[in-house]
């Protein structure tokens, strides 16, 4: 099929506009969270504050860069900067299917690396009963819950699994689980 047959099918052309746009939002997320700046909500912030994490946070930031991901962005996406003259336009930016996938995928390690050392073992069950709990209808909005996580209460069984796993005392009725 080409791609002058593939416009002319509303839903077909809708379904590349989409691509498109998820795409540039995920170019965008991975390029700030890559910017070393303080009092922005990134890697190299959440590194500065830990103390820990800075080999890591820094081969995100070379990665980023080094595949085009911040200039993408800067040219095309957030800022548009567009040259004076027609002659001096260029194709728009193209990075791969692979590279972003591999940009995803460390941005989620990195993210439980930290997850891991800010709130301890409890780091998984924390996000996984968080996730059950997000279409369940509750007072807060979404992203208040999320931040909530760290005061999470453990059920029994999650609390039990964990004393087994990692030593920690198993919380009575309403208590939090605390390392040993």
């Amino acid at each position: 099929m080409t791609s002058r047959r593939t416009l002319r099918i509303p839903a077909l052309a809708f379904l590349f506009v989409l691509k498109d746009k998820l795409e540039d939002e995920l170019v965008a997320r991975l390029s700030e969270l890559a910017e070393e700046r303080i009092g922005c909500l990134n890697f190299y912030f959440a590194a500065e504050k830990l103390g820990r994490f800075h080999p890591e946070v820094a081969d995100f930031s070379k990665y980023i860069e080094k595949n085009g991901f911040r200039q993408k962005r800067n040219q095309d996406i957030s800022h548009k900067e567009l040259p004076e003259k027609w002659e001096d336009h260029r194709a728009p930016l193209h990075i791969s299917y692979r590279t972003m996938l591999h940009a995803i995928a460390s941005t989620l390690r990195l993210m439980k690396r930290i997850d891991r050392h800010a709130l301890g073992p409890s780091a998984p069950y924390l996000w996984r009963e968080a996730r059950k709990r997000r279409y369940k209808p509750i007072l807060s909005p979404p992203r208040v819950a999320y931040m909530m996580v760290p005061l999470s209460i453990f059920p029994g069984r999650i609390a039990s699994e964990l004393s087994r796993k990692w030593r920690v005392k198993g919380p009575r009725s309403g208590q939090r689980c605390q390392l040993r």
